[in-house]
């Protein structure tokens, strides 16, 4: 389980490298995500020239 405002790593090509959790759609009270929920990041740091989708 990870709460919101977690910081976490970045496990795949994007060119991000950590993520803050800033929510978990559908959910409006929801505090907690769990294992295969779908939750909205903020990207904290990326990797150096790498165009990330906003």
């Amino acid at each position: 389980m990870v709460q919101i405002q977690t910081i976490l790593t970045v496990a795949d090509n994007s060119g991000a490298k950590t993520a803050k959790i800033i929510g978990i759609p559908g959910y409006s009270n929801k505090k907690t995500a769990g294992l295969g929920d779908i939750v909205s990041v903020a990207i904290q740091k990326a990797t150096p020239n790498t165009a990330l989708k906003q």
